[in-house]
């Protein structure tokens, strides 16, 4: 990821989730550090990072043993996510079409706070559209803090489903039977 620190600076940050350990790190032009975090908080935030992108972007990721799916109602279901040490819940939200609209857990901590708190978290989706091949595509979303004293929406992205390149041969992304990359 890239943000530009007060509209000039690049700052580029990672998110990961490797063997069951998370780590959010970020430099300043790509050589000063100026966040490192880890820690078993950040294990479960970037395992609801993990589950979150699949949810959003590659939904075949989450069928897998790690997932226990439980139906809500007619427009939400819940999972539940397990892999290594690490148990993250969300629910999931969808519309009439199927498309997922929002994604809400209490599975992520606050670092804006000293300690970091759990607080719940969300990633409203407002707007799909569909690729030329009617597969639809997610075009607008927002991440959101739910804290005591409001709600702090500190991202907001999108895709240009112009740029957006499928690959029909999946057979790079095999290895054993198993898609790649899969938490273990």
């Amino acid at each position: 990821m890239r943000i530009d620190i007060a509209g000039v600076v690049p700052m580029f940050g990672t998110d990961t989730y490797i063997d069951g350990t998370g780590r959010m790190h970020g430099k300043a032009i790509g050589l000063v550090t100026v966040a490192d975090g880890a820690g078993p908080e950040l294990d479960l935030g970037e395992l609801v990072t993990y589950v979150n992108d699949a949810a959003v972007l590659a939904p075949s990721m989450l069928l897998t043993d790690n997932a226990t799916w439980r139906p809500v109602d007619d427009q939400s279901f819940d999972i539940e996510f397990t892999d290594r040490d690490n148990t993250v819940t969300a629910r999931l939200f969808v519309d009439q079409d199927g498309n997922l609209v929002d994604f809400r857990t209490e599975d992520r901590w606050y670092a804006g706070t000293d300690p970091p708190t759990r607080t719940p978290w969300s990633t409203p989706l407002d707007r799909w559209t569909s690729l030329p091949t009617g597969r639809p595509i997610l075009t607008g979303g927002t991440a959101i803090w739910h804290l005591p004293d409001g709600d702090f929406a500190y991202a907001r992205g999108g895709f240009d489903p112009t740029s957006v390149e499928l690959d029909s041969d999946t057979s790079s992304h095999v290895s054993s039977g198993h898609v790649s990359p899969r938490p273990r």
